[in-house]
């Protein structure tokens, strides 16, 4: 397993299912992650990312309350939040969407189920841009 410098990027892990929330913050904290929050809707999310610092967002793509697409479109509007790299977990198919999501800047797919190797790709992929 490759080692990657988690330990000072703050995450955010952005869920409605709690499971997954918690299994993904396992699996960043057994990678050496140590600044996760998680937030389970488009509203907490945008509220949490206007009061704390945050380096990257894992998302579903889906909410009660908007989509992943529409917040990155809202977060790339506000310069103070450009920086903001982006992984999508999604079972999306539809390849227009998929598309939409690279063309607002989201940096990784991730399909859903994933493996601990494609969660480690995007990761790395999301702290190289992040440099």
């Amino acid at each position: 397993m490759a080692v990657l410098p988690l330990e000072s990027i703050a995450i955010l892990i952005l869920a409605p299912s709690k499971v997954l929330a918690v299994a993904l913050k396992r699996e960043l904290q057994a990678m050496g992650a140590l600044h996760i929050s998680s937030c389970q809707t488009m509203a907490s999310a945008k509220q949490h990312i206007a009061e704390q610092p945050i380096d990257l967002v894992i998302s579903s793509l889906y909410f009660e309350d908007g989509d992943a697409i529409e917040l990155m479109q809202y977060l790339q509007n506000e310069p103070q939040w450009q920086h903001i790299n982006w992984i999508l977990i999604s079972s999306e198919e539809r390849s227009e969407l998929l598309q939409q999501a690279n063309a607002v800047g989201i940096q990784a797919i991730l399909p859903r189920p994933f493996t601990h190797q494609a969660l480690e790709q995007a990761l790395a992929l999301c702290i190289n841009q992040h440099k």
